[in-house]
């Protein structure tokens, strides 16, 4: 967590700096009470900060609960990192690997408000594949990724998920529409460490995914393998997932030795 702001600083850039550092590095949305609290700010001065970051997209003020989170521009600045020419190459060489041991197409995805979003993918050699490109974006509560991100929220965030996106859209007899299943499965899947897709998203595709985490333990991308269930069966995925794992902390220890 970061610690107070100095109300001596005379860079108004690092203050608003470190308001974006505690609302990144809370695993909850944080009210204007909290922020006050955690920034020793005084309100005019904490509202025109926040004010200005929604404005230039790095903040999100949820409309429902009136708190905050981080907003689309900080997302896509933060995929694009992950994504860079830096990382990218040697990340590359983690997910082929991924590919060979499984057989199946292999993407790493990043949180993007209501959706997962495919930052990085490596497809299978089969003819019979999941034309599923980087950046295409994919509903939270019908793919195994987005599972895993909603593992990591708090209730209440789920429940604002739920009330945003309600009724919860079907896109094959699978899915998974009713909260109170939907929120079973996700616990099951934050106990187990990792999450499935079964045909829930698109009929005939199955997926897993594994989260990837930061230094604190929080889920920033996920690893994944999907393909179609004709190949492989969920339960076939499940037997690659020790080696997912180790793969998953792979890749997160090459963002963080990239960027520490």
């Amino acid at each position: 967590m970061v610690g107070k702001i100095s109300q001596n600083s005379s860079a108004p850039l690092h203050r608003a700096f470190d308001l974006l550092g505690m609302i990144s590095s809370a695993d909850y949305a944080l009210s204007i009470s909290d922020l006050k609290h955690q920034s020793n700010l005084p309100s005019t001065t904490l509202n025109r900060f926040l004010r200005l970051l929604c404005e230039m997209g790095l903040v999100y003020q949820d409309k429902v609960s009136g708190k905050f989170i981080m907003g689309r521009r900080f997302v896509d600045m933060a995929y694009k990192t992950l994504a860079s020419a830096t990382v990218l190459p040697t990340m590359r060489e983690v997910i082929q690997k991924v590919v060979d041991e499984t057989g199946e197409t292999t993407n790493i995805t990043v949180l993007d408000g209501c959706y997962v979003k495919y930052i990085e993918r490596i497809e299978t050699k089969w003819h019979h594949c999941i034309n599923l490109g980087v950046g295409s974006r994919l509903p939270l509560h019908c793919s195994a990724s987005g599972k895993l991100f909603l593992s990591m929220m708090r209730k209440k965030q789920r429940q604002t998920y739920y009330h945003l996106n309600t009724p919860l859209k079907s896109y094959t007899k699978h899915t998974i529409c009713e909260p109170k299943l939907l929120d079973a499965e996700i616990k099951q899947s934050r106990k187990i460490g990792y999450a499935l897709n079964a045909e829930e998203h698109i009929e005939g595709m199955v997926a897993i995914a594994v989260p990837i985490k930061d230094s604190l333990q929080r889920i920033f991308a996920t690893l994944s393998v999907q393909a179609p269930c004709s190949r492989i069966s969920t339960q076939k995925l499940i037997q690659h997932v020790s080696f997912l794992q180790s793969s998953a902390q792979t890749i997160a220890d090459i963002h963080s030795d990239t960027f520490a």
